[in-house]
């Protein structure tokens, strides 16, 4: 079993360019949030996926894959979807992955008590980026968004009713959070001013008016091509096939490869390689002054 592990991480390190020891650190950080051996490599798997596409480390993807599959329910098999809906997510808004995954825990807390798909959230973190706010702006207005619905006060419920809707979880529990906003801006006449009437958080207020601009017409369009993020090979891969043209990443990559012929087998071959592979590896894979100038100056190798 533990010889079994190990190959996956070597494997996996292979293939997505990140070296076997992150990949292990982040399965540790996996297993102690509950996931049997078994469930954490699946996830640390994708989670390296992730890192290589997102320019980031092991163990920022696996965390908020983690906090997503705690938060919103799933198991290590819906991984390669949601890290797909993340990718989507960054894809179609303006916002990195990694900051992305550093901001999207504050979110989820609400997100879990009003059961809001994850789709709902990304469509509507990549609406706000491209409406201007960054992504951790987005984020805390998206929060705020929810709280509005799941906390509201009574005044702001009575406000709502006059207007034929009703400010509270069921409603998202029924339309969904993206069903829940169009639904509202139909109850206003697309009067969006009187959104500061319903809502008492301010970052609420001009996060719903942002969404809501153009009478919901891009956060509709968003929200149905996340729908499609695991379409073909999916968002996650189709970003680190894009990542994987670059030279960076092959270099990497390659000396990754290296490394992991040092963890093998010592036949005859492997033992005169031992003593030259590592510290060829460690420059390929390193990020030094001169790799730094080749990795800038990708002419010179043509």
């Amino acid at each position: 079993k533990l010889r079994g592990t190990l190959l996956g991480l070597a494997q996996a390190g292979q293939t997505f360019g990140q070296r076997a020891s992150q990949i292990a650190d982040a399965m540790f950080d996996i297993v102690q949030s509950g996931f049997n051996s078994a469930d954490a490599l699946e996830i640390a798997r994708v989670s390296a996926l992730g890192a290589e596409a997102g320019f980031t480390k092991a163990d920022v993807a696996g965390r908020v894959l983690v906090a997503v599959l705690n938060a919103l329910g799933g198991s290590a098999v819906d991984s390669q979807h949601i890290m797909d809906i993340l990718f989507k997510t960054v894809d179609l808004g303006v916002i990195t992955f990694e900051e992305l995954g550093n901001s999207l825990g504050r979110a989820l807390g609400p997100a879990s008590a009003l059961n809001v798909p994850l789709e709902d959230l990304g469509a509507v973190i990549a609406v706000l980026t491209r409406r201007g706010l960054t992504g951790r702006e987005s984020i805390t207005a998206l929060t705020r968004i929810m709280l509005e619905f799941l906390r509201p006060s009574e005044r702001a419920k009575s406000r709502a009713r006059e207007f034929g809707f009703e400010l509270n979880g069921t409603t998202i529990a029924s339309e969904g959070l993206v069903g829940a906003l169009l639904k509202l801006d139909t109850a206003l006449g697309g009067n969006s001013s009187a959104l500061a009437e319903l809502f008492s958080r301010q970052n609420a207020v001009v996060g719903s008016q942002l969404l809501l601009a153009d009478g919901g017409e891009m956060l509709t369009e968003i929200y149905a091509e996340m729908g499609g993020a695991s379409d073909g090979a999916g968002a996650a891969t189709d970003a680190l096939n894009q990542r994987s043209k670059a030279l960076n990443y092959q270099l990497r990559l390659l000396g990754v490869q290296f490394l992991s012929l040092t963890t093998r087998g010592l036949d005859p071959v492997r033992r005169a390689l031992l003593t030259i592979l590592p510290p060829i590896s460690q420059f390929i894979a390193g990020q030094g002054p001169l790799m730094g100038f080749l990795k800038a100056n990708t002419e010179l190798l043509r």
